[in-house]
C-alpha cells in the first residue's frame, strides 16, 4: 500500500529555494508522499497534523477535511513574518502560525504543493475499490464468469465505493476535464460525481481470456475539492 510519511524542521535553512535543500530535492521530484511542517521550535509538532488529518472517517456523513485552518492540539503557533511564509508556500512546507489571533495550518500540502486530503482521498478510494472487488471474487459461492454480467457485479463494487465517497464529501458532480472513455466525453458533466466502465468481454484478448483476467474497469472520479479562498468585491454609491 502506498505511504505517507511527515517531518518537521526547525530549521531556518530549510525553507530556503536552495538547490542543496532537501525539501527543496524532493520539490524537484514531485514527491507528493512527503509532507513537512515548519515550526521553529517543536521538532514533532507534524504528529498533530497527521493525526488530525488521519481521523477522518470516510464511512461518515460530510467527514472529509482540509487540513488547512485545522488547530493542532498540543502545539504552540508561531509568529512567522510573510517572508517566511512564502518561503514555505513555495516548497509546498506547512506552517502553524497566528492568522489575526487564530492559529491555524496552512496550507495543508505535501511538499510540491498537492493539497495533503487530495493524497488521502484517493489512496482511501484506491484500497476501498480493491477490496470490494477482491471480496466479490472471494466471498461469492459461485464463479463470477468472465461475461459481460460477471463484469457488472464487480462495477458495482466499485460503484459502492464511489457512492460512500459522494456521502462522505469526497466527490461531487461537475464537468469532467479529463480524457472520455467509454461513454464519458471530455466536458461532459458527471452528475453523480463519478462514472464507472468496462469493455466489453467479446474485445478481450485470447491471451487474457485464457488468464481469466477481465477487461480493465476505469472509473471517474470528480474531486468536490475544498475552499480555501475568496475575493469579495464591494460595491457602494453615494
Amino acid at each position: 500500500p502506498s505511504k505517507i510519511i511527515g517531518f518537521s524542521t526547525t530549521n531556518a535553512d530549510q525553507i530556503e529555494d536552495d538547490p542543496d535543500n532537501v525539501f527543496r530535492v524532493l520539490f524537484d521530484k514531485k514527491n507528493d508522499r512527503t509532507t513537512a511542517l515548519y515550526d521553529k521550535t517543536d521538532s514533532y509538532s507534524v504528529l498533530s497534523m497527521l493525526a488530525r488529518g488521519l481521523s477522518v472517517n470516510f464511512a461518515a456523513n460530510n467527514s472529509t477535511i482540509t487540513l488547512k485552518f485545522k488547530q493542532l492540539p498540543s502545539v504552540a503557533a508561531d509568529d512567522l513574518t510573510l517572508t517566511e511564509a512564502n518561503k514555505c508556500r513555495a516548497l509546498g512546507i506547512n506552517f502553524y502560525a497566528y492568522f489575526d489571533e487564530s492559529p491555524m495550518v496552512a496550507e495543508g500540502t505535501m511538499i510540491g504543493g498537492r493539497f495533503f486530503d487530495e493524497v488521502q482521498i484517493l489512496d482511501w478510494f484506491v484500497d476501498g475499490a480493491q477490496k470490494e472487488v477482491f471480496s466479490a471474487l472471494y466471498s461469492s459461492p459461485t464463479k463470477i464468469p468472465l461475461t459481460d454480467a460477471g463484469n457488472h457485479k464487480l462495477i458495482a463494487r466499485v460503484q459502492k465505493v464511489c457512492r460512500e465517497g459522494v456521502n462522505n464529501g469526497a466527490f461531487a458532480p461537475g464537468i469532467w476535464n479529463g480524457d472520455g472513455f467509454g461513454a464519458l466525453e471530455t466536458g461532459d458533466r458527471l452528475e453523480d460525481g463519478f462514472y464507472v466502465w468496462a469493455d466489453t468481454v467479446d474485445n478481450l484478448s485470447t491471451s487474457d481470456r485464457e488468464a481469466r483476467r477481465t477487461t480493465p474497469i476505469q472509473v471517474a472520479l470528480k474531486l468536490a475539492s475544498a475552499t480555501h479562498s475568496v475575493d469579495v468585491l464591494v460595491n457602494f454609491d453615494r
